[in-house]
């Protein structure tokens, strides 16, 4: 069955003298497979947005296929005959492309790929020209100091106007200072082994030694390498510091550009494509690669590829690399004359102004290798071109028409790498007063993918100016509640006009919180979000989960006040995925109370009993290897009460000389032939000591009683009722998109490992499902408020046992007293790369869920309790202890109704406040801001009676339900009545 995509939009308005950011939010109903998948969207009204600044995570914006094919085929078409190869880069936010044509070896035919290493040629002025701005940011020079002021004697004596001419105008090519090249090619014309030299840059300022200047300094502007030979040797001057190593220290480096390399001066990480040029003209290609760069140094030695190019150009043109002001001065530009190449010169990068768009670039041109890096600051598009035969062309001309004809298309196309993505992409504020517009994206249908058609079309409406905020008032009633009759409070919100589909968020006073039973709370018209305060700490405590040893983590709450998720750090440290908050885990040992409830539920059938013995379900040739096998009962499987050995410790123990183990495909009978011939902890009954092996032979014993096998079991009992849809068991049965990576620094070198070779069948039915937050946070409540066992069954789960270690331990479950929660029931695990928690205190209705895929300092149950005990947990959990709450308000009109607690307590009246407070996105409602409740114990007038009745007495779906209510002494003001089921629960008005 194909996914399905839906589409969401938000927020709901764009205002454009804002410059809202939208969002477009794109889920499939499954993970992906790991080449993603292509999603259609029609996108009519893309010039409303300023696509400069587009982003997009969990995919990529990809070109269409057609356009794809259009682009190679120009390329193939446009390369001349005197280049046997070439590479061409096109960057944009409506999508890249990247292509090859031809081969980077003539003599052995082979292909030239789009990362190959080429000679960049001049486009090393770009890197020279930022490194002097880098030093200038420092304060180590300036662009006034002149050539005197930094170079010997013995270079500037011969430089016509040393003492006169700035950096900025060596950058510039305003110096006046004859080009070194023209007497090289000169000479190369009678003797072409000049290039074969290993130049010093000494030597080639020689060239121009005792020439007349172009000009005088500043007067003019003409092209000239020998500057860009000074500028390298001020650098060198300044810093005392190798060109190379200060070119990479300032630039390579913090950009990352790891293909980006100064020939002659470092190693070249790579084969760089040969050079070929018809030198001689007799209409054959030379293959000139044996030529240095020397006599180019830092004019044009350098050597990189398309990717590391579209890097650089985006980190400098878009002010990510120099600070502002440096990036001004590069850009001051200045009209050039009679030059093909650039219509005006900045430092170190030129401009030219196409039809269509307006250009940062600069070429290069060495022996073999042309060159071409421009960027659009207009449409943030880089096009980058390598080539590797001399010739006076480009081929831009070819390419980037068709690439503009086929972005201006209405569709574009998304390429899905993980379920959720979201593209991020700012309104244009145009400065024209146009009235309301709209946009309009629509999912088109494709191959691979279905459409959800309930969010299929999403629209923006487009605004010039700041609309109105709305008004929210609050009232409330009864003004009186009574304890004893547990009067729900009802607060009242409403807003003067309907909110954006995002919804408003209000922030309400609430320092009386703890005189209410917020785990009877409803909300109609909108729905509670957890406070700033409480959002803020379980930020800092999920990032603060990120270590060198953890590099993901993801944590869930959820609380009658609201829930929270949220995930940091990297599912993949390999391929750099961020982790997301739906991202799937091993959850390790928290498969025990999969396990358990699975029995419970087959206990509940009759299958079986918990005074079972191992000997009533086990083969003998497993029994064999157990003492006591004919004693020891599920039930003491199940809470680590029946002595059988760890099987784990083997395991481990033969890891450490042979991982192999960890790899191996294992069945259940061989984990438990781990412990033959290993004593008993103690009898059966007589003490508690935890052991996985407990749950392999629990995980047999549900095989044995029902003959089928035990992930078929614990899906139809817990995972399809519950529709936990990000649940697993690994190694037992499919996971469509997979999980995220387990590491672990395995042999102890600092360099994390990544666990997934290790196989899950080593843990089985003590640890190897795989689920995640959401999934974990669901099936945390069902069990522990109730929805999931009978009553008899859940207070078998709930008969603990005293582990002697800070916590009991019932049937696949763990509880530990605390002094805000309560009894915080649940579990921990933690396997060869993963470590997770689900806890619930029924006291607050809270439920804790984190995941992490690295180690963590908590391997041990009693080194969670801590954190449940101090800290931001028991902050976030303890509802009750709230000064204040956020309620994102749906409709135009919200009510929360919120019974009174009976604290069984004889007080003095109380009141209790809520108070609206003010937003960023809303006003307050002066006048009706602020509710106040009268709280008393009881009434002296008779309470009512209330009896319930129901016709008729069988009903099937689909059929009406009809409930009469016979109230004596009802009071005059009326009555709220609760009314609790199986399936709802209701407050009614009488």
């Amino acid at each position: 069955m194909e996914p399905e995509v839906s589409l969401i939009l938000q927020p709901q308005t764009l205002i454009e003298s804002e410059g809202t950011v939208s969002s477009l939010t794109l889920t499939l109903s499954e993970p992906p497979p790991d080449t993603g998948i292509v999603v259609r969207v029609n996108a009519p009204n893309l010039s409303e947005f300023d696509l400069t600044q587009a982003q997009i995570e969990g995919g990529e914006i990809t070109l269409e296929e057609e356009l794809q094919q259009e682009l190679q085929t120009g390329l193939d078409g446009t390369r001349a005959p005197e280049v046997p190869g070439a590479v061409v880069a096109i960057v944009s936010p409506s999508g890249s492309w990247y292509g090859a044509s031809g081969v980077a070896d003539l003599e052995n035919d082979i292909p030239v790929e789009t990362d190959d290493l080429f000679q960049v040629g001049s486009i090393t002025k770009t890197f020279v020209a930022a490194t002097i701005l880098k030093l200038v940011e420092e304060g180590a020079l300036t662009l006034e100091d002149t050539l005197t002021t930094w170079l010997p004697e013995t270079i500037t004596e011969d430089i016509a106007n040393a003492q006169d001419i700035t950096l900025r105008q060596i950058l510039q090519h305003t110096s006046g200072i004859p080009d070194y090249l023209t007497e090289i090619f000169n000479q190369a014309a009678i003797d072409p082994t000049i290039f074969l030299t290993e130049w010093q840059p000494e030597e080639l300022t020689e060239f121009v030694n005792g020439l007349d200047p172009l000009f005088a300094p500043g007067e003019s502007l003409e092209y000239s390498n020998t500057n860009f030979i000074l500028a390298g040797l001020i650098i060198e001057a300044v810093t005392g510091n190798n060109l190379a190593q200060e070119i990479r220290d300032r630039i390579l480096t913090p950009l990352g550009l790891e293909n980006t390399f100064f020939a002659g001066e470092e190693e070249v990480n790579g084969e760089v494509v040969n050079a070929y040029w018809d030198f001689d003209g007799d209409g054959t290609l030379n293959n000139i690669s044996f030529v240095g760069l020397s006599w180019a140094w830092a004019a044009g030695a350098m050597i990189s590829n398309l990717q590391d190019l579209d890097i650089f150009a985006r980190g400098l043109f878009k002010g990510e690399l120099l600070e502002e002001e440096s990036l001004e001065q590069m850009l001051d530009i200045r009209p050039t004359i009679d030059n093909p190449s650039y219509d005006s010169y900045g430092l170190g990068v030129g401009t030219i102004e196409s039809p269509n768009r307006f250009w940062y670039i600069h070429r290069g041109q060495t022996l073999g290798h042309p060159s071409n890096m421009w960027y659009s600051p207009q449409d943030d598009l880089t096009y980058i071109e390598l080539i590797n035969g001399f010739s006076d062309d480009n081929l831009v001309r070819d390419i980037l028409p068709p690439f503009r004809r086929g972005i201006a298309d209405e569709v574009f196309e998304v390429t899905l790498t993980q379920q959720t993505a979201q593209i991020t992409l700012p309104v244009l504020n145009d400065g024209e007063i146009e009235g309301e517009e709209i946009a309009i994206f629509t999912l088109e249908t494709g191959e691979g993918y279905s459409l959800d058609p309930e969010a299929q079309t999403g629209t923006f409406t487009i605004v010039d100016g700041v609309l109105p905020e709305p008004t929210v008032s609050l009232s409330s009633e009864p003004e009186l509640l009574i304890e004893s009759q547990q009067t729900p409070a009802i607060l009242n919100f409403a807003l003067s006009e309907t909110p954006t589909e995002t919804g408003i968020t209000v922030t309400v006073d609430s320092p009386n919180l703890s005189e209410f039973n917020l785990e009877l709370i409803q909300v109609e018209g909108g729905e509670l979000q957890l406070n700033s305060e409480a959002r803020s700490l379980l930020t800092t405590e999920l990032e603060q989960r990120v270590t060198q040893t953890v590099p993901g983590a993801t944590i869930a709450v959820t609380s009658p006040l609201g829930n929270w998720v949220g995930a940091s750090g990297l599912a993949s440290i390999e391929d750099n995925t961020p982790l997301t908050p739906g991202d799937r885990f091993e959850i390790s040992s928290i498969t025990k109370p999969f396990v358990a409830t699975t029995i419970l539920k087959l206990v509940e059938a009759e299958t079986l009993s918990l005074d079972n013995t191992l000997t009533d379900w086990l083969a003998t040739e497993v029994t064999d290897i157990i003492p006591n096998a004919e004693t020891i009962t599920v039930r003491q499987l199940l809470n680590h009460t029946s002595g059988v050995a760890e099987y784990t410790d083997t395991l481990f123990g033969q890891a450490a000389t042979n991982p192999t183990v960890l790899i191996r495909n294992w069945e259940p009978e061989e984990l438990v032939q781990l412990i033959d011939e290993q004593d008993p902890f103690f009898a059966p009954g007589e003490g508690w000591q935890y052991s996985n092996t407990n749950y392999i032979l629990a995980g047999m014993v549900i095989e044995a009683a029902t003959g089928n096998n035990v992930a078929e079991e614990i899906r139809s009992k817990i995972f399809e009722p519950l529709d936990l849809e990000n649940t697993f068991f690994a190694g037992e049965e499919e996971i469509p998109g997979g999980y995220v990576s387990g590491y672990i620094d395995f042999d102890g070198d600092g360099v994390l490992d990544n666990t997934s070779i290790v196989n899950p069948s080593a843990a089985w039915t003590t640890g190897a499902i795989v689920s995640n937050t959401e999934d974990l946070t669901t099936f945390a409540q069902a069990l522990y408020q109730g929805d999931l066992l009978s009553e008899a069954t859940q207070t078998e789960m709930f008969t603990l046992v005293d582990s002697g270690d800070g916590f009991s331990y019932g049937l696949g479950m763990m509880s530990f007293e605390t002094p805000d929660l309560g009894t915080v029931v649940g579990h921990r695990g933690g396997t060869v790369g993963f470590n997770a928690n689900m806890w619930y205190s029924s006291e607050d209705d809270f439920t804790y869920v984190d995941i992490v895929n690295g180690r963590l300092n908590q391997e041990l149950v009693r080194d969670v309790i801590p954190a449940f005990r101090e800290g931001v947990i028991p902050t976030v959990g303890n509802t009750t202890a709230y000064e204040e709450f956020d309620i994102t308000l749906r409709e135009e009109t919200a009510q929360i109704t919120l019974p009174v607690a009976n604290d069984g307590e004889t007080e003095e009246e109380e009141t209790a406040t809520f108070t609206l407070e003010e937003g960023e996105d809303y006003d307050v409602d002066t006048d009706a801001e602020t509710s106040i409740f009268t709280i008393v114990d009881t009434v002296e007038d008779p309470l009512p009676n209330v009896a319930l009745g129901a016709f008729p007495n069988q009903v099937v779906e689909g059929d009406t339900l009809t409930l009469f209510f016979e109230v004596a002494n009802i009071p005059e003001e009326g009555l709220y009545v609760y009314v609790d089921s199986q399936k709802t629960s209701i407050f009614i008005s009488i």
